[in-house]
Order: C-alpha cells, then structure tokens, then sequence
C-alpha cells in the first residue's frame, strides 16, 4: 500500500501519530504502549485504538507481544508512512536534542524560504543503525568491524552500545569498548560491519562516569575584542551578562567536551577566535590530544 493510499481519510495530527509509532517500530523494533501515551498525552484505549488503524493499513508490519504489552516489528515490516532511510531518524533524533518542542514527524512546510551550510552526507549503513539502537533499548551487544584512525584496516570488536551522540556533524555511538575495556565513542560511519550480539554488557552504563557526571565550559568573548565587538559576539552566543562579564555557561556530558571544544576551535589556543574558553584550566584535561578513535 502506498503512502499515498495509508494517508486517505486521515488529519495531519492522526498520520503524524502513524508516522511516530512506524519509526519507533522500524528503528527500535518496539512500539511500547507507555511511552506512546507519555509522547502525546493520550490514554492506553486511545493508543490502541491509533495502532489498530495502523494495522488495518499496514497488516504485516506489526506483531503484539502480550508478555511485554508492546507491539514489535515482524520479520516483513516494510515502512509505509517514512521514508525508512537512517537520515530521517537522525533527523528526529537531533531536532528532539535541539528543541524539545519539536513534533516527532515534522511537515515539510516552506512558508519562509531558507538556506543552510552544506554539511558532509555520509553513506550510513541501515542495518548498522538499526543493530545499535535496538542494543541500546536491549541492552545488549553488537559485534562490529570498525575503521579507527589508530589503525590501518577495520578491527573486529564488541561494544555495548547505551546512546547517541550528535556532535557537530558526525553521530558517535556511546558504548562499552569490549577491547579497550573502557567506555568509548565510536564514529558511526565508521562501522563497517554489524550483527547483534545478546552477550550482556559486562559494565553497566551507570558506571559511565563521564557520560553521567557533567562539565561546565565557560566561553566568553575575546578580551582583545572591543566592548562594542565584545557586546555584539555576547549577542551571537546568546551570552548573558554576569558581573559585568559577557559569559556562556556551556553544560554537557563530560565526554562530550572534547567535541564541543574542537567544534567551536576552543582547543587551538593560538586560534584567531572571537571567543575563548574562562576555564580553561578545568576543562583543558577533556581536550582531545590527537585525533579521536
């Protein structure tokens, strides 16, 4: 059934709703009745009553597990309201991170005509994506060939993967390192090769010091700018004025702080940067000192 013909005799709000649980079942591979009505405020009854259209317009796409009360994708689901592409995912995923007003399946609406910076597309692999976030929700393994910058060729691994991570304009996979035996973030697209592994992590995510114990990195404006220019660039960083310093009070993972000062080029000191970094001798730790894995 096309797209077209799911959508006959549906509102924006009732195919939006559709396109949400497909998505979460493509992607994830469960539709938890829970987390449904949490998303958009309904009762148990009326999300039933949501997947049941589903269902009816694309039958062979769920199977309900009465044990774990969520309904999973079959081994024949085929998506019929998504494009089912690995950049519509990341898509949400990222407009959840950076508005979380954002709708879960947002319309194509072009009432303001707009432009943005090209940034790099890679090719990502969907069955890679789809093994790593269904071991997130698992809690389970993905054994993996990976291409690290401290190699050569690809190495075979296993990680317990427990996140995304959006940084910049690359997503990294947060994961206990099997071979490291350390927690590590591993560029996605760097994964060549997947398949599931049910080994149950031998460290639990909770021991993810860095990704559970935050950093605050305080960027402020360059003191050889101008008050005026000084002013301006507080503008553009939506800094606020505290002691009659301009300041941005930057919060974050502690493993996420490396990025956010290689992204922002906080890192080269001798940069010629409208910005710089107040605490820098609390954070300079987390700096990358090379090239990440």
């Amino acid at each position: 059934m096309s797209e077209a013909s799911l959508a006959r005799g549906l509102s924006s709000r009732q195919l939006q709703r559709l396109q949400y649980i497909e998505s979460m079942a493509y992607w994830e591979g469960a539709v938890p009745r829970e987390r449904v009505c949490e998303r958009f405020g309904l009762s148990a009854n009326h999300i039933t009553k949501i997947v049941g259209v589903y269902r009816k317009r694309a039958p062979k796409n769920l199977d309900y597990d009465p044990s774990a009360r969520t309904w999973r994708a079959s081994e024949h689901f085929r998506p019929a309201v998504c494009d089912g592409t690995p950049e519509e995912y990341l898509t949400l995923l990222r407009l959840g991170l950076e508005d979380s007003k954002a709708v879960p399946m947002p319309g194509i609406i072009e009432a303001v005509p707009s432009a943005a910076m090209p940034i790099p597309h890679w090719p990502a692999d969907a069955s890679c994506l789809r093994y790593v976030t269904r071991a997130v929700r698992e809690r389970t393994g993905v054994s993996i060939e990976y291409q690290s910058m401290r190699h050569a060729d690809p190495v075979a691994r296993t990680i317990w993967p427990h996140a995304l991570v959006y940084a910049g304009f690359r997503w990294h996979v947060r994961a206990y390192d099997g071979l490291r035996q350390r927690f590590a973030d591993f560029v996605l697209a760097r994964i060549c090769k997947a398949k599931p592994n049910a080994t149950p992590s031998p460290s639990p995510p909770a021991l993810d010091k860095d990704w559970h114990q935050e950093e605050r990195v305080d960027v402020v404006p360059s003191p050889k700018l101008s008050a005026a220019q000084r002013k301006a660039i507080a503008r553009e960083y939506g800094m606020t004025s505290k002691s009659g310093d301009w300041v941005w009070s930057a919060s974050m993972p502690r493993s996420l702080v490396g990025y956010f000062l290689r992204w922002h080029r906080l890192d080269d000191r001798n940069a010629l940067s409208r910005v710089t970094v107040r605490n820098w001798s609390e954070v300079r730790k987390l700096a990358f000192d090379g090239e990440e894995d």
